[in-house]
């Protein structure tokens, strides 16, 4: 499962190093030739939303199936099966945004006070 994360976290980083060339190549092609029938399918919202979707998976996959494949990785619940290594990691990676998330609140809380 691990190597499975890995390997969609590398094709988010290729896609991502690839849009933005790309990116810019659309951009020119849509200022040189505005009325050409063959390149109609490139316009700014195609561009954005393929740059929101890959912002958003980039961050699901950093804070959400790269640290679940690393707990998976270190549970070691080997009697009991494949489904209680993936409750042990769930409830770790819970653990994990419950202290990021109350630490967060407590900072913010703490500079609202001075």
């Amino acid at each position: 499962m691990p190597f499975y994360v890995c390997v969609g976290g590398l094709a988010i980083v290729l896609a991502l190093l690839v849009i933005f060339p790309l990116t810019l190549i659309s951009n020119e092609i849509m200022r040189a030739f505005p009325e050409n029938y063959y390149f109609r399918w490139l316009s700014t919202s195609l561009i954005t939303s393929s740059w929101n979707h890959l912002f958003i998976l980039s961050n699901v996959y950093i804070f959400g199936f790269v640290p679940f494949a690393y707990f998976y990785n270190e549970a070691v619940d080997l009697k009991k099966g494949f489904f209680s290594r993936i409750w042990e990691s769930v409830f770790q990676l819970s653990l994990v945004f419950f202290f990021f998330f109350f630490s967060t609140i407590q900072k913010v809380e703490i500079k609202k006070h001075d």
